[in-house]
């Protein structure tokens, strides 16, 4: 891989920096001396040169001096860095800094092309994640009814509704368990979360070859490269339908709005109605908004699309074919579970 020489410098300098301090004090000193904590396994530091980071992996054993310096790895993220766009590649302005988990504060930047806002690292999602459902989710319940109702009035402009679903990054299961209530066959994907309500409907993005549709509630402002899940998606369905606050451009201040969340530091990208549009142009699908819910389809012809737009038209499609509950046949199968037999 080539390395550009301001790269190299920088990298010189982190290792430089992270041999003085690992060699002059204790590793549990290290996050102390600059009156940092420790994040997870890795150390972060902030000085004149930027933020140094120190990862040290996950193996612990007993070194000396020396080898404990080559058991960090270290990069310098510098405050005159430009990153580009993860969904365009654009070059992007800093708006500030947020103040993450009282602690972390790293820049934010908004894509000159597209509108899309990104942070810089993250390196704070290991503490960020200690609890995957935040404390602050109270709308969940609320969220996953609405959407029960509002997603196979989606499904329903497309073949989608008769297939199976993937609820990918599905938390609890309520919403994979509410959506078979009203007769879709949706499937729950998250490792990171306990699948309460939906046991025995657990599946990956890779378990079918094709999924009629996949689904991320709430999930892709958690993603540090959007592009890798569209992607991976796209190359499994014609649809996938998300939910999230849409940023406007200009982005409003960092203390101005309350999904930048820094108080648990889980929301690292956010999208703007021109950057879903970027999204659908690299996935070779047409991006369409259907009121709240965020859809990108690549089958569905003007007249779904229009209709995805219309919530009257999208409610008569799926009295048409609305499917029976399959809340029966799911508790006929959870007690063949239970009780094996012949």
């Amino acid at each position: 891989m080539n390395t550009t020489p301001a790269a190299t410098d920088r990298r010189a300098r982190a290792e430089q920096a992270r041999d003085s301090l690992v060699a002059s004090m204790p590793r549990q000193d290290l996050a102390a001396e600059r009156k940092e904590a420790r994040v997870g396994d890795a150390v972060i530091l902030e000085d004149h040169a930027g933020l140094l980071v120190l990862e040290e992996p996950r193996q612990r054993a007993r070194h000396s001096a020396r080898d404990r310096r080559s058991r960090y790895r270290a990069y310098v993220v510098e405050p005159d860095d430009t990153p580009s766009c993860r969904i365009c590649a654009a070059p992007m302005r800093a708006l500030g800094t947020l103040r993450i988990l009282g602690r972390h504060e790293p820049r934010v930047h908004q894509c000159t092309a597209c509108g899309f806002v990104q942070t810089d690292g993250p390196w704070w999602l290991d503490e960020a994640y200690s609890d995957a459902i935040t404390a602050t989710d109270l709308g969940l319940l609320a969220r996953c009814r609405a959407l029960s109702a509002r997603i196979p009035s989606v499904l329903a402009c497309t073949s989608a509704l008769h297939g199976p679903v993937l609820d990918w990054g599905g938390g609890y299961g309520t919403l994979t368990r509410m959506l078979r209530d009203q007769g879709v066959d949706c499937w729950h994907s998250d490792p990171y979360c306990s699948n309460i309500h939906a046991r025995g409907f657990d599946a990956s993005l890779e378990s079918r070859e094709r999924w009629a549709a996949v689904l991320a509630v709430e999930v892709i402002e958690h993603l540090a490269d959007p592009m890798d899940f569209f992607r991976r998606a796209a190359a499994r369905t014609d649809l996938i339908i998300a939910t999230t606050e849409t940023v406007s451009i200009p982005a409003p201040a960092l203390d101005d709005w309350w999904y930048w969340a820094p108080e648990h530091g889980q929301h690292v990208a956010f999208y703007s109605r021109l950057a879903l549009a970027r999204i659908g142009d690299a996935i070779d699908m047409r991006y369409v908004r259907a009121g709240r819910v965020h859809a990108w389809t690549r089958d569905a012809g003007p007249l779904q699309r229009l209709a995805m737009g219309q919530s009257p038209l999208r409610r008569a499609l799926l009295a048409l074919r609305r499917r029976k509950s399959l809340l029966g046949s799911d508790y006929t199968a959870a007690v063949r579970r239970l009780m094996p037999g012949p």
